[in-house]
């Protein structure tokens, strides 16, 4: 078992990456929400399928809003 410590800098320094690997400043909050939802999602369900799930869908709506812009 992980110790809460070690839990809680891992998920730190991935939501971290992930949000930096994002580029644009203006959505970093967004990213900052969007990478510690999908560490604790992984974390509950113990497997890579419900994050995966999220981000798929919302890079769908993400896509969908700025086709439909054009």
């Amino acid at each position: 078992m992980h110790r809460p410590t070690h839990l809680a800098v891992s998920v730190t320094v991935a939501t971290v990456i992930f949000a930096l690997a994002h580029v644009a400043p203006q959505l970093m909050p967004y990213m900052l929400v969007l990478g510690l939802s999908t560490c604790w999602l992984g974390i509950f369900h113990r497997n890579i399928w419900a994050p995966l799930i999220l981000h798929v869908t919302l890079n769908a709506i993400a896509s969908s809003v700025l086709l439909s812009a054009l």
